[in-house]
């Protein structure tokens, strides 16, 4: 199994997942749909959309910026994904 934590503040959500070898760390972030995407399917709640902002690793676990073996990848422009709530 993977190990993980996560944090949320406003828009915001931080992932972080620890294996044997390295730490991986995700930021994303919640986005109206409707404003910044133009569409509407009628799904409850305004924020059904995240967008990936950040993607790093690091075998140490330390994703401070300055970290001798921090690294960061591109993320690709316009990675959009759709998360609905459960009913």
């Amino acid at each position: 199994g993977v190990w993980g934590r996560y944090q949320i503040k406003k828009d915001v959500v931080k992932i972080w997942v620890s294996q044997e070898w390295h730490d991986v760390c995700f930021q994303l972030k919640v986005i109206p749909s409707n404003a910044v995407l133009h569409y509407d399917m009628g799904d409850k709640g305004v924020c059904t959309t995240m967008q990936m902002e950040k993607h790093m690793s690091s075998k140490s676990g330390n994703f401070d910026e300055n970290s001798y073996d921090l690294v960061v990848y591109d993320v690709p422009l316009n990675g959009y994904f759709r998360f609905l709530k459960d009913k």
